[in-house]
């Protein structure tokens, strides 16, 4: 079990994800990822047919790599852009992910754990070395 005493990995994320929201590389990244998730509700909602909710979630869950395979284009259009979409919606989403995570870990708070209690038995001083019978 790890002895982190930062804050709640949520609360982690959110502050690490607006703190890199003042680097410009970074609201780039991330706004050309929120783009291309955009674009793809709205292809898929013209060129496949289906709902908004329904463009969305396939335009998430395969820019995730998640691919539940519940939705599947039908069209030569539709299946076209899904190759070109996965290949730079995968990407972006890694880089923005992996900038967030290496930002975290950069950033981390922990609280430092007192040293261990010694004594003459090296450390095992709750341990007693075993009587053997006589």
């Amino acid at each position: 079990m790890s002895d982190y005493r930062g804050p709640a990995p949520t609360t982690a994320f959110l502050t690490t994800f607006r703190r890199l929201l003042r680097d410009q590389t970074f609201r780039v990244a991330a706004g050309f990822l929120a783009a291309m998730i955009a674009s793809g509700t709205i292809v898929f909602m013209l060129v496949e047919d289906w709902s908004p909710l329904d463009s969305l979630y396939f335009s998430v869950i395969t820019a995730s790599t998640v691919g539940f395979g519940d939705f599947a284009p039908e069209t030569d259009i539709g299946k076209a852009y899904t190759i070109v979409y996965v290949l730079v919606t995968t990407g972006l989403l890694l880089l923005v992910l992996g900038r967030v995570a290496t930002e975290m870990i950069a950033n981390r708070v922990e609280t430092p754990r007192p040293a261990p209690a010694t004594d003459d038995n090296h450390g095992d001083a709750d341990r007693s070395s075993p009587k053997l019978p006589s």
